[in-house]
């Protein structure tokens, strides 16, 4: 359904460059680009992992409590609805990756300047 076979490269295909502006969708020459999708059948049957919180029961000694948990669910869907959800997905995703690069980019200045008597 879509050429990139990688998250840097699904990034590269909607953004003109991988620079900050264009990952948080204010570049004024990338900021309207979606993702390419390949010819694919609607209403073909599929099925993707998500990450969803889940309310579960237990109990200890007698007493009935509650907990919530990060579980990695399997979702199925018709690819349609595939397409919307990364769709939905991908500005967050993308400032998501723009905080990690200026993040790391951060580091590395820092760590460049130390000074001799703070280095390890």
């Amino acid at each position: 359904m879509i050429n990139a076979n990688s998250p840097d490269k699904l990034c590269r295909e909607i953004c003109c460059e991988l620079v900050n502006d264009c990952l948080e969708r204010k570049c004024v020459d990338c900021k309207n680009r979606t993702l390419p999708i390949l010819p694919y059948e609607e209403t073909e049957n599929c099925s993707y992992k998500k990450w969803v919180l889940k309310t579960e029961k237990y109990t200890i000694k007698g007493e009935e409590k509650t907990t919530k948990r990060n579980v990695k669910d399997i979702i199925r869907c018709v690819k349609a609805e595939l397409v919307a959800e990364l769709n939905r997905n991908m500005p967050k995703y993308m400032l998501h990756i723009s905080n990690m690069r200026h993040q790391h980019r951060k580091i590395r200045e820092i760590k460049e300047n130390l000074q001799v008597v703070r280095r390890l």
